[in-house]
């Protein structure tokens, strides 16, 4: 690698050439060393010692520097005409330039007449950046920075040869990063070193990607000196054709390099939309007097006005002139590549205006070549289509609606957008030099990582462009710099830095990154720059880690010539609130932006009580004082995990993380954070994604429920909802809705920790509007956001404010500010609590498991529960007959009273389909027995199911062990191993419930406690996890439905409540205690209910050991919310098999899809006024967590009630999908026949408006079942577009047509009730009120609840009776509400009411199997003659065919029925034209069968 050859060409470019053929006699000749080699590249003859010149006299100092004399040493000549002497001639023209040039004294040579170059007067520069140092003989020169020692340039490596037409001079190189010399094609930005030789002579000739000189002669490089990333650059002021040697020393970094001239230009250029001039083939002799004169032509042609001119050939300095084009490239795949490397050439060169012809100026070009060269070329400085004439690649050649048409759209607009940042780069190259295109290297030069990019390349320092330069690929590989990155579209941080990342860059799109620290303006895009400059301007701000960014702005009329005379004052709008911001013409403008984190930017360090600035910074936290209840500790902005590692995938992505800071310290306890955790992000659906964190080196406890997910992600990158991105420093991750930008979660906040038995996870949401989180009561049904916590752990509790209650339903819906929702469930079951803050964000913290969320992207709210229960379950189809009102009391005292009810009921004759009797059916409360004061009431119930009703028992989960006579639910669970034991052992987890010891009298008059302790009786709790009980559960379900040994007892139930399912325990984890099991006392305990008591308050044991179906044991711990969800299935499908149909399971504890199983109630609320509300609120929220079937007892449980407050309640509670009225032992009766004939009356009114809807209500339970709608249903999901329903929780819906508005508040006789924009007919007069959009105060006497219809909905009614067995025998009928349009549609669903499985069967003695319906549409007209319609209801009844009609039909449609299955669509009425006052709106049906399948929608226009 020293050897210095005297002619460098390759064995290939010798053969057949007319060059002398170097041999070893033509070596020895010339006086060199030969020495063959394996390689041929390296040259066998090279230069001796003996070669050169050597210093005459030393060195003479002058005004300018110094000068020597050179002579040659006396060695054979390689061409002739050597020239004997010298002179060198040094120049330190500044600092930091330095100049030498050598010249025969003796004849004067020629020399480049730059015109930016002239001659150097002096003085010399002192106190230089650089020395110089002459060996004398041989001749060599050296230059060396000063503050490092390093040799930059030296040539002593080989000898100066000057003859009269053969100069040589070689110069050894401090590394391998050289970069630029041209112009060529060099394949790659950074030189090849391995002997390559490049020519310099402008040329008209094809860059085929050869080793050719092209049209260019441009003789400067940059070099990167050492690994600090230090730079100089060496310009050889010869024009001249000549060459460039590179050779490769793997000791040492060397390069040949013809020429020692030393003199940099940086030359700028103007960039301008008018007309210009464009000079092709210019002789390289002429080129920059051509250049200057037509510069000075378009002076005159253009007087004042800048213009462009537009050269293919260039020599050093031209670019002070005329921008360039990188010439008549191809469409290939290399040529994209090569104009990168190209661009970042000419921008050392100083030709910031610079681009290649997009989609190649020859060949054809196929469709996918030119889409990603349009993406690529939209941030080229100088951006052209150009092709030849046989060719049409333009945009709109490809198609209107076409991907590459879309594309180029996309970021032409983006490239107009960032033109004022363009614009400023342009003036800075202009007036300080600056690259515009920027190799990385350029801004991370002391990142070695960064010295060989050349696929990517950065606008100024803050844009960076990656572009997809491969056939077939949407993944690039790419380098993330040392600093804070955004992607420009979404604003989303990326995750990683310093580091090579995968990028998914699908057709449509290029990789756009602003760095943070810089400011960018920008301005909207028009078509031209005429009408963008006309727009609105703005600023993108991109923080730098330490919340801060700066930027500047030039500013002109963008086409004067030098600075304008006449300056005017533009109104710039700028946003972030900067308005009206006035910016002269010709001005640079410096903003700078510091991010200041406000009070509720805090995100809780110290989260206990009685914190103190002691313990908050022995946290490592940041404490402040501020108001309350603002924490006053708080995480440092940067406190979390980091990102190590990421792999993308089409279908989602994982990133491992790591946290190196040691143990968090939490209050009083050590939390060590575990830093082996894995996110995996999964893209399930286009509407659904999901997010885990988990320990990959430890398996840990997951929820073991199932989801419906697809097996392999379903979604597509084009039709999905929204983007994800990683973000570091600390980690997070974003998720954006594509559509509209809307980050809906952003967990890039302090505070993520990742324990074992403490997890913390903290979200900005996109708005103050957030719904869901249960089961707890809350104030209202948006959730309050200043700083409120919610615990969620399953207890039996009754209802109050923030107290962690019987369910648990970790999913919040979301409404984002442009209306639009989006819901987030965490699949997690241990403990947990949330906490609510007002910036708005939500913290996560639980006790165990992992973090495993889901995301769905609505965008409507009715949408997000529709993919919420597609996710864990659509609600449960319940029986018809569940539908009707129902009547329990705990505290019966025996059958007569349930027998002396029922006989009431029924002679008031109020509605009334279902009885209950409470635990005092039992034998001292054990489940499957009938205790003596209830011995008739398997007869009872018979006899009640004779008339039409139904029977619905209660059993709890825990089983007494104290019998002393047999009672076989124990003793066969004991056989077959169903109840909970202790960790490794076969003894049972005892506990205390409602069950009584055998022989015992209770006295009710001492403390509960003592009850407890005195008379409970020990008991076991199933594990409804494993087979084994659910199989004997079934059993003995079975056996009580239907008694195998004495058939009188069996009790013929249609339903099973079931209750205590938390599991409740009336004693504090078990009878003796829990020990001292951390688990019940763990590291930190959420905001709940007796976490004074532990975990195991009013509860098991947290260590108890419980086994899924797989056999996994599991901790209670960690599945303890997970009881009455394991218990509710196995209940059902045992009901199911006694009863032979579908039935109805209504549980107290619920999770996340029991929903598919069971209803719910809202468990032991209490007699008070403020209860009533809380039950909308409740019903509403479990339409989110998709249990349709829910209803609070009405009236109240707890507590006496009143007159007035049941009789509200009774009128709302009509409206409970779930109608039950419920109330505890020991307090006044509550039933609708415990007061007066009035009460009665009033009862009856409102069950009878009720069980006239029943249809409807059935049709919207089967269209939660089938479509996951809601059927209690808020406002704000039928008029999002209406904030003002956002906060209604006082009136609900039912499904999206019936408005119900009851009284809440004590002596109150009117309700202010809201009417969104719709056409609203009063339901019992059928008026159009006339309010829409609006508020309006209703009278509401104690006998009324206001009842509203929407106008264009179609509602199915049938004429009520005692109960549904025999109102579903009644005629049936339709309300038509017309909307503005006069058009209505509906839906009706129908069948059976109680055959298991979607639709019930028609009877096979059927034997009409074709559905009738005749309608009529009757209009009058007015006396100009024209149409009119009246928007009122009028009850006109109508009968169907087969019945007689009371009008005529215009059209009969009947459509056959299939498999019992029948389908009816109307989708037009044709009217009559008689003369008549109204329209038909609301008709009878009636079938010509009782029971039967029937789907009917209904169109009516």
């Amino acid at each position: 690698a020293d050897r210095k050859p005297f002619v460098t060409y390759s064995e290939t470019e010798l053969k057949g050439s007319h060059l002398l053929l170097c041999d070893l006699d033509i070596c020895t000749l010339r006086g060199c060393c030969w020495s063959p080699q394996n390689e041929t590249s390296i040259p066998w003859c090279y230069f001796s010692n003996s070669h050169g010149y050597q210093v005459e006299g030393g060195q003479t100092d002058t005004e300018t520097g110094f000068e020597t004399t050179l002579t040659r040493i006396p060695a054979p000549s390689l061409f002739g005409n050597d020239i004997e002497r010298l002179v060198l001639t040094a120049e330190y023209q500044t600092a930091n330039r330095f100049r030498f040039k050598i010249t025969d004294p003796d004849n004067k040579r020629y020399e480049v007449p730059h015109p930016n170059v002239s001659p150097f007067q002096g003085p010399k520069a002192t106190n230089t950046n650089y020395r110089v140092e002459i060996t004398e003989n041989p001749f060599s020169i050296r230059v060396i920075r000063m503050s490092t020692n390093n040799v930059l340039f030296d040539t002593s490596i080989g000898p100066l040869v000057y003859s009269d037409q053969f100069l040589q001079l070689s110069i050894r190189l401090p590394s391998w990063n050289v970069y630029g010399i041209g112009e060529q094609i060099h394949r790659q930005y950074r030189h090849d070193f391995n002997w390559k030789t490049w020519p310099i002579f402008t040329r008209d000739a094809a860059p085929i990607g050869e080793m050719h000189n092209l049209y260019g002669a441009q003789t400067f490089f940059l070099c990167l000196e050492d690994g600090s990333g230090h730079s100089f650059g060496v310009f050889f002021m010869n024009s001249n054709a000549m060459g460039k040697d590179y050779e490769c020393d793997y000791a040492s970094h060397r390069a040949f390099d013809q020429g020692a001239s030393h003199s940099p230009a940086l030359l700028y250029i103007w960039k301008d939309a008018s007309d210009s001039f464009h000079v092709s083939r210019s002789p390289p002799s002429a080129l920059m007097l051509q250049i200057c004169f037509i510069f000075s032509a378009l002076q005159k042609v253009f007087p004042g006005q800048r213009s462009f001119l537009l050269s293919r050939s260039t020599f050093a300095g031209s670019g002070k002139l005329t921008g360039h084009w990188l010439g008549d490239n191809f469409a290939t795949w290399n040529d994209i590549k090569w104009s990168i490397q190209g661009i970042l050439e000419f921008g050392l060169f100083g030709y910031p205006y610079i681009g290649a012809d997009i989609c190649g100026f020859a060949y054809e070009v196929d469709e996918e070549l030119c889409r990603r060269w349009y993406q690529l070329g939209a941030f080229y400085p100088f951006s052209r289509s150009h092709n030849e004439e046989i060719r049409n690649v333009d945009p709109a050649f490809w198609g209107k609606n076409s991907l590459l048409m879309n594309t180029t759209k996309h970021y032409l607009n983006i490239r107009y957008t960032l033109l004022p940042y363009l614009y400023t780069l342009f003036y800075r190259a202009h007036s300080r030099g600056d690259t515009v295109s920027r190799p990385v290297q350029h801004e991370f030069y002391a990142d070695p990582a960064t010295w060989a990019i050349d696929r990517q390349f950065l606008w100024g320092p803050g844009l960076l462009i990656t572009p997809v330069l491969d056939a077939g690929t949407d993944i690039v590989t790419a380098y993330m710099p040392d600093a804070a990155w955004y992607d420009y579209e979404t604003g989303v941080v990326f995750p990683l830095r310093k580091q090579t990342v995968q990028l998914s860059l699908p057709a449509d799109k290029i990789g756009l990154h602003l760095r943070g620290g810089y400011i960018f303006p920008t301005q909207q895009p028009a078509n031209t720059t005429v009408y963008s400059r006309s727009k609105p301007m703005g600023l993108i701000i991109a923080l730098d880690d330490a919340g801060k960014a700066i930027g500047e702005l030039f500013w002109d009329d963008g086409v004067t010539r030098g600075k304008p005379t006449n300056v005017r004052i533009m109104e710039v709008i700028i946003i972030l609130c900067m308005w009206h911001l006035q910016l002269g013409f010709y001005s640079s403008f410096l903003v700078s932006w510091e991010q200041v984190f406000s009070d509720s930017n805090r995100f809780d360090c110290h989260f206990e009580p009685d914190a103190t600035k002691e313990k908050c910074e022995a946290l490592g936290c940041t404490w402040s004082v501020t108001v309350e209840p603002v924490p006053f500790c708080y995480y440092p902005s940067n406190d979390g995990y980091t990102v190590e590692e990421i792999q993308y995938t089409p279908s989602g992505l994982t990133v491992n993380l790591g946290r190196g800071n040691g143990p968090v310290r939490r209050p009083r306890v050590s939390v060590t954070p575990i830093d082996t955790l894995r996110l995996e992000v999964k893209y399930h659906e286009n509407d659904m994604l999901q997010f885990k964190i988990y320990d990959y080196s430890n398996k840990r406890y997951e929820v073991p429920v199932p989801l419906n997910v697809p097996s392999t992600p379903a979604s597509t990158y084009e039709k999905r909802l929204y983007d994800v991105a990683v973000q570091n420093n600390p980690f997070g991750i974003q998720i954006r809705r594509r559509s509209t930008g809307t980050v809906i979660w952003d967990s890039q906040v302090p505070g993520f920790i990742f324990s074992d038995m403490f997890i913390q996870i903290s979200t900005r949401l996109p708005s103050q509007y957030v719904y869901g989180f249960g089961e707890t009561e809350h104030a209202h049904f948006r959730h309050e956001m200043d700083w409120h916590t919610w615990g969620m752990f399953a207890r039996d509790q009754s209802p109050g404010y923030k107290l962690n209650t019987y369910g648990v339903h970790p999913f919040y819906m979301g409404l984002e500010n442009d209306g639009n929702a989006h819901g987030v469930l965490l699949l997690n079951s241990n403990g947990m609590e949330v906490k609510l803050q007002p910036t708005p964000a939500l913290t996560y913290r639980t006790i165990g498991g992992i973090l495993d969320f889901y995301v769905v992207l609505g965008p409507t709210p009715e949408q997000v529960v529709q993919e919420y229960t597609a996710l864990i379950g659509r609600p449960v189809m319940p029986p018809y007959w569940s539908l009707g009102f129902q009547l329990c009391r705990y505290g019966y005292g025996n059958d007569t009273e349930i027998s002396d009810l029922y006989d009431a009921m029924r002679a008031a004759k109020i509605p009334y389909d279902v009885q209950y009797a409470d635990i005092d059916y039992m034998e001292r409360q054990l489940d499957f027995t009938i205790g003596p004061e209830f011995s008739k009431l398997p007869a009872l119930v018979d006899k009640m199911k004779l008339d039409g009703m139904r029977f619905i028992i209660i059993l709890d989960p825990a089983i007494s062990g104290n019998e002393t006579k047999p009672y076989p639910p124990f003793t066969r669970g004991v056989e077959d191993d169903v109840f909970i034991k202790w960790p490794n052992s076969s003894d049972i987890v005892w506990g205390k419930v409602w069950p009584d010891y055998p022989g015992v009298v209770v006295n009710t008059s001492i403390s509960w406690d003592e009850q407890t302790e005195l008379y409970r009786a020990y008991v076991a709790f199933p594990d409804f996890f494993r087979n084994s009980t659910v199989q004997w559960w079934k059993r003995e379900i079975q056996e009580f439905h239907t008694n195998p040994t004495n058939p009188a007892n069996s009790i013929k139930f249609d339903g099973i409540w079931i209750d205590m399912n938390e599991p409740a325990n009336f004693v504090n984890g078990a009878v003796g205690g829990c020990g001292n099991s951390e688990l019940n006392f763990p590291v930190y305990i959420p905001n709940l209910l007796g976490r004074d008591v532990g975990l195991s308050s009013k509860t098991l044991c947290m260590q108890s050991q419980q086994f899924l179906a797989d056999g996994t044991p599991v901790r209670h711990y960690d599945v303890h919310n997970l009881y009455g969800w394991s218990q509710t299935k196995p209940t059902l499908d045992a009901l199911q098999s006694a009863t032979g149909e579908r039935g109805i399971i209504i549980p107290r504890s619920t999770y996340p899809s029991s929903g598919k199983w069971a209803g719910h109630w809202l468990g032991d609320n209490f007699s008070r006024w403020d209860q009533l509300l809380k039950s909308i609120i409740g019903m509403m929220e479990f339409s989110l967590f998709g249990i349709s079937y829910t209803g609070a007892d009405i009236c109240g449980f707890n507590e006496h009630t009143n007159y007035q407050m049941c009789a509200r309640w009774m009128q709302l509670g009509a409206f409970y999908p779930f109608a039950r009225n419920h109330n505890g032992i020991g307090y006044v009766r509550q039933d609708p026949v415990s007061f007066d004939r009035a009460f009665e009356d009033l009862s009856r009114n409102v069950l009878n408006t009720r069980y006239t809807l029943l249809p409807y209500l059935y049709t919207l339970l089967y269209e939660a079942h089938d479509h996951g709608s809601t059927v209690v249903r808020p406002l704000l999901h039928e008029f999002t577009d209406d904030r003002t329903t956002w906060d209604i929780d006082r009136q609900f819906l039912w499904g999206p047509a019936l408005l119900i508005s009851p009284v809440l508040d004590e002596n109150q006789t009117t309700v202010n009730a809201y009417f969104p924009d719709a056409r609203w007919y009063d339901y019992y007069t059928s008026k159009d009120i006339g309010v829409r959009g609006n508020y309006s105060v209703l009278q509401a006497e104690l006998e009324h609840i206001n009842l509203h219809l929407r106008g264009g909905y179609i509602i199915p009614w049938q004429l009520p009776d005692l109960n549904t067995n025999a109102s579903r025998k009644q005629p049936m009928g339709l309300t038509v509400a017309l909307d503005d349009n006069g058009a209505a549609q509906g839906l009706l669903y129908w069948d059976d009411g109680k055959t298991i499985g979607k639709f019930g069967k028609l009877p096979s003695t059927e034997s009409d199997n074709y559905a009738y319906i005749c309608l009529a549409h009757a209009q009058y007209r007015s006396e100009e003659g024209n149409p009119q319609t009246i928007m009122s209801l009028i009850n006109v009844p109508i009968k169907a065919v087969g019945w007689g009609t009371y009008c005529r039909c215009l059209k009969l449609l009947a459509f056959p029925c299939t498999n019992g299955n029948c389908f009816l669509v109307l989708l037009a009425v044709f009217p009559f034209n008689h003369s008549v006052a109204a329209f038909l709106l609301q008709m009878h049906m009636r079938m010509a069968f009782t029971s039967y399948t029937h789907l009917m929608s209904v169109r009516y226009v």
